[in-house]
C-alpha cells in the first residue's frame, strides 16, 4: 500500500514510446503506464517530454492512501465547492485521482494546488463538463489530447481569474 504524505510532483512523460503518469512525494514514487493501464515499479526509466500537472505547492496536504489507483481523470468546466463556506475554491480544470475505495485527490492543474481534505469539498458539474480519462487500471489510454489540454489550461491562467468572493 502506498501512502503519499507530501506530494511534491505529478507529471506526464514519455519513454520508449510509452506514456507515463508519475506521482512523487519525498519517500515514494508511483509510476502509471498509460499505454497498458498498469502500475510499474521500474524506477530506472528515463522520462522525457515532461508536462507537469502539479509541482511542489506550499499548501497543507493530508495523508492520502493510494493503495490501488483505479483511475485518473482531467475534468474541465467544474467547480470544487468548500462545503463549509459554499465558495468555489478552484479553477475549472481539475485532475482527479481515485483509488479502489473511491477516495479522491483533486489537483488544480491551473492554480497548482491540491485538495485532499476528506469530506471538505464537493464537485459541482455543469452541462458542459467534460471528463477526459488519463489513466484507468487495466485499460490502454492515449495521452496526446490530454497533454495539449493541460498546456492550454496553464496558458489560460492569466485570462481566467478565480476570486473567492461571496455571491450572496
Amino acid at each position: 500500500m502506498y501512502t503519499l504524505k507530501n506530494i511534491n510532483c505529478i507529471y506526464l512523460g514519455k519513454s520508449n514510446n510509452t506514456n507515463y503518469l508519475i506521482l512523487e512525494d519525498y519517500n515514494n514514487t508511483i509510476i502509471l503506464n498509460l499505454n497498458k493501464g498498469i502500475e510499474e515499479h521500474n524506477l530506472d526509466i528515463s522520462v522525457d517530454h515532461i508536462e507537469y500537472i502539479y509541482n511542489e505547492g506550499n499548501e497543507f496536504q493530508e495523508k492520502v492512501d493510494l493503495d490501488d489507483i483505479k483511475n485518473v481523470s482531467l475534468i474541465t468546466n467544474v467547480e470544487l465547492i468548500n462545503i463549509y463556506t459554499n465558495k468555489n475554491v478552484s479553477s475549472p480544470f481539475l485532475v482527479c485521482i481515485k483509488d479502489k475505495s473511491n477516495n479522491r485527490l483533486f489537483i488544480d492543474a491551473m492554480l497548482n494546488t491540491t485538495y485532499t481534505r476528506k469530506g471538505h469539498y464537493k464537485l459541482k458539474t455543469f452541462s458542459n463538463t467534460k471528463v477526459r480519462e488519463i489513466y484507468r487500471k487495466n485499460k490502454k489510454t492515449s495521452i496526446r489530447f490530454t497533454k495539449l489540454l493541460i498546456k492550454m489550461c496553464k496558458k489560460l491562467r492569466v485570462v481566467v481569474e478565480i476570486d473567492e468572493v461571496d455571491t450572496v
